[in-house]
This record gives structure tokens, sequence and C-alpha cells, in this order.
């Protein structure tokens, strides 16, 4: 995976959790983060980061936040870095234009990627 794309799912990280926070979602100073961000979530992250040769152990009924972060960076972790919820779409509809084109970015540079490959 080159830099440039673990660089975006980064950013789409990033932006995603900002709109989380102004919802309310992610409380600032949480303990732990949103909704979203259950044990569920966090078996997809250890079966995601098989693929790229990552072993996550996950304790049973835990996940991988700390604090109010996640632990696993969100290029391995890329169905969570890029999830928005209904309530996202929904109540802040000024989110998605930007989403959606980080979204193709990010499309774009997998391909490239698994061209390389």
């Amino acid at each position: 995976m080159t830099e440039e794309l673990k660089q975006k799912y980064a950013e789409i990280a990033e932006y995603v959790k900002s709109f989380c926070t102004k919802l309310r979602c992610l409380p600032y100073n949480a303990e732990k983060l949103g909704l979203c961000c259950n044990n569920m979530m966090c078996q997809m992250a250890v079966q995601e980061a098989e693929m790229f040769g990552v072993k996550l152990e996950l304790p049973e009924g835990e996940t991988f936040i700390k604090g109010s972060e996640c632990s696993v960076p969100p290029h391995i972790r890329r169905l969570c870095s890029v999830h928005a919820c209904d309530r996202l779409q929904l109540f802040a509809p000024e989110f998605m234009e930007k989403y959606l084109k980080l979204r193709s970015e990010i499309c774009e540079l997998e391909v490239l990627d698994d061209q390389e490959t």
C-alpha cells in the first residue's frame, strides 16, 4: 500500500470523526468512541488486517478503542475508516460532498495500488 493511500485513509478517518464529534456521537474527551465503534466492527478490522499480514489480538467482547482513539491505523481498518452511518448522511448534508470526493480518491488509489502489485 502506498504512502499516499495510507494518508488518504487517515484523512477520511479524521474527517468522519470530526463530524461524529459535531453530531455528539463522539463527545469531546470521550472515554469511548461513538455508537459505530463496537466489537463487531473491531472483529472486521481483525479480518482486514490479516489481508495485510498484520495479526491483531482482540480480547473477547473488547474493542481497539483506547481513550477516544482507535489503536489500529486507519489504512488497516479500512471499513471503519470510511464508515459513514445514516445519522451522518441524514443530519450533516454538508458532510457528503467532501466525503464522496475522498472516497473517490481512495478508490482511484486502490486501483492504482492493485495494478502495481
